[in-house]
């Protein structure tokens, strides 16, 4: 996957300009979808259709079915019979339509495939109303698979047939445009802040 980056950001600006709140943009390699926050603050007629040669559609923030909070866990240590996942690995250069994988239980995994990236606004700390931009990676897990996940699922590394990490499993919508699909956080994000093993 090419670095989006600089096309994330001639994206967004406009919108805060106008004064339109975003909550996601995601890319799509041929197109963007941009996700509105707000049904009543923007008139999708009179937004961009086009940003360069690639298109750009929209979803409004209540189509998207995401948890209000997202379950996550954390290992404290090494799991005996798991992979050794010591590497993060930058999205930003990888295949979309690679096989990756999420832990499911202490014994099995479940298969995806790498699809698409974007950009989510979260809160920067709990409790806190500021807000920031954070890189996210979408994978395809198959029909109905959301509502399959074990909790342990939440939190867990999204790796690669070669054992690199992609990022970690953040949430999978039940219903919904993207109910087939689980989003992480991209190990880019961690990989910027200095970490590269874990």
């Amino acid at each position: 996957m090419a670095d989006w980056e600089p096309l994330f950001i001639i994206v967004k600006n406009p919108f805060k300009l106008i004064g339109v709140s975003v909550t996601e943009i995601m890319y799509w390699g041929n197109y963007l979808v941009v996700i509105l926050e707000h049904r009543r603050a923007a008139d999708t007629a009179k937004l961009p259709w086009k940003a360069g040669n690639i298109a750009v559609t929209y979803c409004y923030e209540d189509e998207m079915e995401r948890p209000s909070t997202p379950q996550s866990r954390c290992e404290v240590g090494p799991i005996p019979g798991k992979l050794d996942l010591k590497t993060l690995t930058p999205v930003k250069g990888r295949r979309t339509g690679d096989f990756v994988f999420l832990n499911s239980s202490d014994t099995d995994f479940i298969e995806g495939s790498f699809m698409g990236a974007s950009f989510q606004r979260v809160l920067a700390d709990e409790g806190s109303s500021e807000q920031q931009w954070i890189f996210t990676i979408w994978l395809y897990m198959g029909q109905d698979s959301a509502r399959t996940f074990p909790p342990q699922v939440y939190g867990s590394a999204i790796y690669t047939a070669d054992e690199y990490v992609l990022g970690f499993c953040r949430y999978g919508p039940t219903e919904g445009p993207m109910k087939d699909w689980c989003v992480g956080i991209a190990s880019d994000e961690f990989i910027d802040r200095g970490l590269t093993n874990f």
